[in-house]
């Protein structure tokens, strides 16, 4: 079980220490106004959605692993 929690955990560590890697590589830099800014929005958080999705499964595959 502990082992199981610290994957977990240096999943999420390495998830946000790549996620800091790409702000400093690639600045977010956009320009957009009216329908560009909705359209950016909804992808922004099609994107997240898709993050914590695979977050999930794999979290859901160490637990399954474990048990």
């Amino acid at each position: 079980m502990a082992t199981s929690l610290l994957a977990i955990i240096v999943a999420l560590v390495g998830g946000l220490g790549l996620n800091k890697l790409k702000s400093k590589i690639f600045p977010s830099s956009t320009f957009a106004l009216g329908q560009g800014k909705a359209r950016h929005n909804h992808l922004e958080n099609i994107r997240w959605g898709v993050i914590i999705a695979f977050i999930v499964g794999v979290a859901a595959s160490l637990v399954v692993a474990l048990v």
